[in-house]
């Protein structure tokens, strides 16, 4: 874990609003690090659990099924890789479309795998995570575009009636 020598503590007027038990994992395991904003783009993508807390620190729950996909997209050309998850059952079931937080810069499928895995098992939905295109590489508004195709994509899908209820 990369550490930096300033630290990050918490505002002594934000303690009484924070779980005792996130404060103290933080301050034994976060406030030395160094955060996404303190190290170039190239650098975080190395290896990005460096500089987060909580990124990928756990893999989250077993699902049914994990199937990956590439999605063609338009604006520029190109495809967009997508990771579905399936809970257990006969389906079909409902869908969520997940968008990765990092600011349209930083994250992807691995950055909140845990947290698709665990609201697949736990509330019984395919949960379909988007790994859009990212600046600087992809300058606004290309993630956009590619967020809206991949909603088309689902729609449009041979295999949609598999995978959602829907009632139109």
């Amino acid at each position: 874990m990369a550490t930096c020598a300033a630290t990050h503590s918490i505002p002594k007027e934000w303690l009484s609003h924070l779980d005792p038990e996130w404060v103290s994992l933080w301050n034994e395991h976060g406030r030395h690090q160094y955060r996404a904003d303190e190290v170039s783009v190239p650098q975080y993508r190395q290896n990005p659990k460096a500089y987060s807390f909580t990124y990928a620190a756990w893999e989250g729950p077993k699902v049914f099924q994990e199937e990956e996909y590439d999605v063609p997209v338009s604006r520029p050309s190109g495809t967009v890789r997508v990771r579905v998850y399936t809970p257990e059952g006969p389906g079909p079931f409902p869908v969520h479309l997940n968008y990765h937080g990092g600011g349209w810069v930083l994250g992807g499928l691995q950055s909140e795998a845990a947290w698709c895995r665990s609201i697949c098992n736990n509330v019984k939905i395919k949960v379909i995570d988007v790994d859009y295109r990212m600046a600087p590489e992809f300058p606004f508004p290309t993630a956009i575009y590619d967020s809206w195709e991949v909603v088309q994509w689902v729609r449009h899908s041979v295999w949609f009636g598999k995978i959602a209820k829907y009632d139109y």
